[in-house]
């Protein structure tokens, strides 16, 4: 970790407890330190402009931005969380390919 990040954390937390920024996304403050991690989820847009999915542990939507491509609404996919942007609302995901079955 960082000091500088550490120390913006700190100032940011700070300042939500004190209701100095009132528009903020609780979701991607929770999942501001599970960036990396990888969650099962299903496609609940899918449009020229972008594709939305949901994940399902913790219950949260957010932009596919990789690899989101030919998916449909409905399709269960694979995702890696990519970024966070709680005062703008932003979750981004991209899509982890499945292996084929029998795959090394």
């Amino acid at each position: 970790m960082n000091h500088r990040s550490d120390l913006q954390r700190i100032a940011r937390n700070a300042m939500l407890a004190r209701g100095l920024l009132p528009d903020f996304d609780p979701a991607a403050l929770l999942l501001e330190r599970r960036i990396g991690e990888r969650f099962d989820g299903i496609v609940t847009g899918a449009a020229d402009k972008g594709t939305w999915v949901r994940v399902f542990a913790p219950p949260v939507e957010g932009r596919g931005e990789r690899g989101a491509e030919g998916l449909r609404v409905g399709d269960k996919v694979r995702v890696r969380l990519l970024s966070t942007d709680f005062e703008r609302g932003f979750l981004d995901f991209a899509r982890e390919r499945r292996e084929a079955a029998g795959a090394a």
